[in-house]
């Protein structure tokens, strides 16, 4: 992972949080359920993964955070269009990732769109996006989907693999834990992840493995704990 340690010196040279992380995203990243549990002790209990942890440790200000660039219906192509941008945070002409990064000072974005992308050009928008990201000094963090909205062929997901080989960036593959899960972890409407109805993500009920949101976010869990490892051998 030599370009996610390259990212990450120049993101600290310019002064990135290194304790913090941001999230791109459509109404799949929107929802409550979406990393909320880790920033609220009562919310989880990590069973076997209790090594994990000093992870949410490090993150401790980002699992809470929804920011200005969670969107519903938020598609590639949106991301670099102002209009979409929340005035109130937002200075004019300025895109929701550049606010975001500019508010919260990241050294880590997670990046989940494809969901709203029904358009051969998403490869390439989200190419860019990521190119953006490590412009700024933010290590982009990739994220295949679950849903099949844009047709059995999955073309989205296979875009958002070649991005991540191409630049060489940190890919969660989601979509390959879905398979895994009852209902590929969706809940009626084959987008959103199904969640643990108390809100409790507690590791040890075998319920709780049942549910896309609760895989989804442990997932996301050993990335940041693999991720802080690679960053630090760096240092």
């Amino acid at each position: 992972m030599a370009n996610v340690r390259r990212i990450w010196a120049e993101g600290q040279a310019l002064g990135r949080n290194p304790h913090a992380f941001s999230k791109l995203g459509d109404s799949v990243v929107a929802t409550p359920a979406f990393l909320t549990p880790f920033g609220r002790p009562t919310h989880y209990h990590l069973g076997d993964y209790e090594a994990l942890q000093p992870a949410i440790e490090q993150f401790g200000g980002s699992w809470l955070r929804y920011g200005v660039a969670i969107r519903p219906g938020l598609q590639a192509r949106s991301v670099f269009d102002p209009f979409w941008a929340d005035k109130e945070w937002c200075e004019p002409n300025e895109t929701v990732l550049d606010c975001e990064i500019r508010l919260n000072n990241p050294a880590f974005l997670l990046i989940h769109l494809g969901a709203n992308d029904d358009n051969s050009g998403f490869g390439r928008q989200l190419e860019l996006i990521a190119l953006r990201a490590i412009e700024l000094g933010v290590v982009p963090i990739l994220i295949t989907k679950a849903d099949r909205f844009e047709g059995e062929d999955d073309r989205n997901n296979t875009a958002i693999r070649q991005v991540a080989a191409d630049h060489h960036l940190p890919l969660l593959d989601f979509d390959l834990l879905a398979g895994t899960i009852p209902l590929r972890g969706l809940r009626d409407d084959e987008v959103h992840l199904s969640a643990v109805p108390s809100g409790i993500y507690d590791y040890r009920d075998p319920a709780t493995w049942e549910t896309g949101q609760a895989i989804q976010n442990l997932a996301i869990l050993f990335m940041f704990d693999a991720l802080w490892e690679i960053v630090r051998s760096a240092e």
